[in-house]
């Protein structure tokens, strides 16, 4: 008697249904939060670890959390990161 193939999907296997995808963070959400630190800084080196992106040019080190879908991928003309969605 031939098995009968499993669903891969846990959830199709366990009968329930997918919990609804609630985004870390929109891009306008994430423009309003670097605007702030923007107008008061000058930027120029920003390193990412993780979630975390933080610029090392100042004299005081400072950042915030991203969104774990964004890669670090440089600074602009004017010292501002450049964020690609991943």
């Amino acid at each position: 008697m031939a098995k009968t193939k499993e669903p891969e999907n846990w959830y199709d296997r366990i009968g329930v249904d997918r919990p609804e995808h609630i985004p870390f963070m929109t891009e306008e959400e994430l423009e309003k939060k670097f605007r702030n630190i923007r107008e008061s800084t000058i930027h120029g080196n920003w390193k990412q670890q993780g979630n975390y992106l933080f610029c090392t040019k100042c004299p005081n080190q400072h950042g915030d959390f991203i969104s774990p879908s964004y890669l670090l991928k440089g600074t602009d003309d004017k010292g501002l990161p450049i964020l690609e969605k991943i």
